[in-house]
């Protein structure tokens, strides 16, 4: 039992590592969306588009029979921390 244990916790070692890189190409957008948004004198919060990824995600959420909550605080953290990389830019 304690084998497929192990093997189960190798899956999610790799889907993390999946998701830190996936994390990793956001991050580089994001950077590109916040030198853009400077050049615009547009500001790095936009509130609107806030709620439609949160809405667009917890819909998703919804359909894969997941926890649409976690998936909201999941974005929200991700958005925050997008926001302040923005605001380095």
């Amino acid at each position: 039992m304690s084998h497929d244990l192990n093997k189960l916790r190798e899956k999610i070692d790799t889907i993390d590592d999946e998701i830190v890189g996936l994390l990793s190409k956001r991050m580089e957008i994001v950077e590109k969306v916040g030198q853009y948004k400077k050049e615009m004198q547009l500001p790095p919060l936009d509130k609107k588009r806030l709620e439609e990824v949160l809405h667009t995600k917890k819909n998703k959420a919804k359909i894969l029979g997941i926890s649409e909550s976690l998936v909201e605080k999941l974005f929200k953290v991700i958005h925050d921390h997008s926001v302040k990389l923005q605001k380095k830019v």
